[in-house]
């Protein structure tokens, strides 16, 4: 069993992200299941509130949230909850007051918007989704807010840094052959005649004491093999082209 793993990480705003993986290459063997995992989320930086009254008005509860869209139509989307953000100066429990006609910038401590663990979900019984040549995509967006009460406030969110982390695993068991029905025998390892004097397929290589296209070349029979360790076939032995 082999395993293929893609991560990305990527700054993610209010418009939305892409994130774009590699399908499976069937080429590689057969596909035995799919994880997704939203790995990490977390916002940073700062927002602004400018009063643009005389009097005094109050600004508390930065929250922000992610969702996770999956553009397979698989069973992945992730619509996250309302996260508190934790500021600098402190806005929770108690607001805090911006006197009239002026503006303070408030400083996010990095906080997490999916909590302690990562959120993973098994997208096994959609393989086929995953399975090809082109690629998977899944969009990302963050929707920060925050209250004010009082004044007339105006508030920038744009200036909030979110960097999210995504992960696509696919377990796979290793096709190192295939023969077809003409004979022709492809690996994307290499036929070794040194090594063993008995037939044998590894991960690295296919093993045996004779790699012989001759002597049944062009005949209705595609393989065979001898009990004194021969591989025998009727087509002609591909280490060049790989799996196809």
């Amino acid at each position: 069993m082999a395993a293929l793993t893609q991560t990305i990480s990527a700054n993610v705003n209010s418009d939305g992200v892409t994130f774009s993986f590699n399908q499976f290459n069937p080429a590689l063997g057969t596909l035995n299941s799919v994880t997704f995992a939203i790995l990490s989320s977390v916002d940073s930086n700062y927002f602004s509130v400018m009063n643009g009254n005389n009097s005094s008005i109050v600004v508390e509860s930065p929250r922000d949230y992610l969702s996770v869209y999956d553009n397979q139509g698989s069973n992945s989307n992730y619509y996250g909850n309302d996260v508190p953000l934790v500021t600098t100066p402190v806005t929770v429990p108690v607001g805090y007051t911006l006197a009239g006609n002026t503006s303070q910038n408030f400083s996010l401590i990095p906080k997490s918007l999916i909590g302690s663990n990562a959120v993973i979900t098994d997208l096994t019984s959609y393989s086929n989704l995953y399975t090809g040549t082109g690629n998977v995509t899944f969009d990302v967006v963050i929707a920060p807010n925050v209250t004010i009460s009082g004044g007339l406030p105006t508030f920038d969110m744009s200036t909030v840094t979110n960097t999210t982390t995504l992960q696509l695993t696919y377990t796979y068991s290793t096709k190192v052959a295939r023969l077809l029905s003409n004979g022709v025998y492809f690996t994307n390892t290499y036929f070794d005649e040194v090594t063993y004097t008995s037939n044998k397929v590894a991960t690295t290589a296919m093993y045996s004491r004779e790699f012989d296209e001759v002597t049944i070349n062009g005949g209705n029979i595609a393989k065979r093999e001898t009990n004194n360790g021969k591989v025998l076939i009727s087509g002609y032995f591909d280490e060049v082209s790989g799996i196809v």
